[in-house]
């Protein structure tokens, strides 16, 4: 898609917050970047990974705690998570024919759905989750935010994609679609 090679999946232990951030690289700073992205404004305090120098120089250039994991260990509920992430994103990739180049997408909107299924049980938001909740590939007419002609259709047709998730993990009832 964009050159996506590498996905770091984010995931909280306590709210159960799941997202996925595709990239081009496993580097420092898509490390970074990502880990901004998810917490947005809240402060993070702990930061559990492999052992790997890229998440070591994460943590400590946002000042992290961070704990490498001995592998099987402690790692059961990321790894559980991560094999449901990658059933969920093979379906959706299935649902729009077996587009695999679309992967990226997919994996975003995976752990994004997933979130959105935990999101009703969280009281971090304190209210349901009030967005549409349309399969991946989905075949809609969406609202461009330009309209096109004054005398012209109101609605362009377009794939659903997902949920556009702002830094914080805030939802401003935005959608991706194509």
């Amino acid at each position: 898609f964009r050159g996506e090679i590498k996905c770091l999946i984010l995931y909280d232990d306590f709210t159960k917050i799941m997202l996925a951030y595709p990239a081009a690289s496993k580097s420092q700073a898509e490390c970074v970047k990502a880990l901004k992205h998810f917490g947005g404004k809240c402060p993070l305090v702990e930061f559990h990974a492999d052992n790997t120098p890229e998440f070591e120089g994460t943590a400590s250039q946002l000042g992290l705690v961070y704990d490498a994991t001995v592998p099987y260990r402690k790692t059961a509920i990321i790894n559980r998570a991560i094999r449901t992430l990658e059933d969920i994103t093979r379906c959706c990739l299935v649902q729009v024919g077996n587009f695999n180049e679309l992967w990226p997408l997919a994996v975003r909107y995976a752990a994004t759905a997933s979130t959105i299924s935990n999101w009703n049980k969280l009281y971090v938001y304190g209210h349901d989750f009030e967005g549409l909740q349309i399969p991946f590939g989905a075949f809609i007419h969406y609202k461009p935010g330009v309209p096109k002609t004054k005398l012209g259709a109101k609605t362009l047709a377009g794939l659903f994609l997902g949920w556009r998730v702002e830094a914080g993990i805030q939802w401003k009832r935005a959608y991706l679609v194509c």
